[in-house]
């Protein structure tokens, strides 16, 4: 994706401001690079807990897994390493005291 707003317009969700979905980009790719790290061994176990954690104290990266974390279970459903990855995001995403209560 991109960080120009004039080249995000067309992709920006049905009723997100583009400023606001261009700021969840750059979260997004937060997320893609830990990802990343965590496929390729580098990120596990406590490091990538700590680095979850580290991220999810980002308001842009909560705000993003708040709109965009089930589309990303779903892009997972066939991938256990992405399902693990993305059980530790979760974790840490409703750990932080910032994060409304889910199903609340």
């Amino acid at each position: 994706m991109t960080t120009h707003p004039e080249l995000a317009e067309p992709w920006a969700p049905e009723g997100m401001e583009v400023q606001e979905y261009v700021r969840l980009l750059g979260a997004n790719r937060q997320i893609c690079t830990l990802s990343l790290w965590h496929r390729l061994g580098l990120a596990r176990g406590q490091k990538l807990r700590l680095l979850a954690d580290m991220l999810m104290g980002s308001d842009a990266v909560r705000t993003y897994w708040t709109h965009f974390g089930e589309l990303r279970a779903e892009e997972a459903a066939a991938d256990r390493t992405q399902q693990r990855f993305n059980a530790v995001m979760h974790d840490a995403f409703v750990a932080r005291p910032e994060t409304e209560p889910v199903g609340v």
